[in-house]
C-alpha cells in the first residue's frame, strides 16, 4: 500500500515535500484499500493539517479501524450470540450491501470478528482491539 501512495504523491504532487512517516501511516489506516489510501493522501496534501487531523477527520480511531467498527465490536460484545448481516446494518443504520462490502470484510481480514452459520460473533482478538480503541478514544 506503501508503494502505492508514494507512486501517486510523487505523480500528483511533484512539486511537494514526502513526508515517509505520514505516508506510513496512511498505508496502516488505509483498509488495504488502494481507493481509500488515494482519498486520504489528496485529504492530507490539500488541507495541510497534521496527520493526527486527517484521521480524525475521517472518523479513523486507529489502525484503519473506525468508529462504525468499534460499535460493531461493542455490540457483538455486549449480545454474547451471532447476530445477521442484516441486523448489524441495520445497527450502524446502513443498507445491507454497504456492510457487506465496506465493514465487514476488514473486521473478518484483521480476524476481530469471525463468521458462523448463525452469524457473525466477536473474537478475543476483536475484544482486544475494541478494548484498545475504547483506550484510544478516551472512552
Amino acid at each position: 500500500m506503501y508503494r502505492i501512495i508514494t507512486k501517486y504523491i510523487d505523480k500528483t504532487y511533484p512539486d511537494e515535500e514526502k513526508d515517509e512517516d505520514k505516508l506510513l501511516c496512511i498505508a496502516e489506516n488505509s483498509r488495504y484499500t488502494p481507493r481509500k489510501a488515494i482519498r486520504l493522501s489528496d485529504y492530507l496534501y490539500y488541507s495541510d493539517l497534521p496527520i493526527k487531523r486527517v484521521l480524525e477527520n475521517n472518523n479513523i480511531i486507529e489502525d484503519g479501524f473506525m468508529d462504525k467498527d468499534l460499535k460493531i465490536l461493542d455490540y457483538l460484545n455486549k449480545v454474547k450470540h451471532p447476530v445477521g448481516v442484516d441486523c448489524l446494518a441495520l445497527y450502524l443504520d446502513v443498507p445491507t450491501i454497504t456492510y457487506n462490502y465496506e465493514v465487514e470484510p476488514y473486521l473478518i481480514k484483521t480476524g476481530v470478528i469471525s463468521r458462523t452459520p448463525r452469524g457473525r460473533v466477536v473474537t478475543k482478538c476483536g475484544i482486544n482491539v475494541m478494548k484498545k480503541l475504547k483506550a484510544a478514544k478516551g472512552l
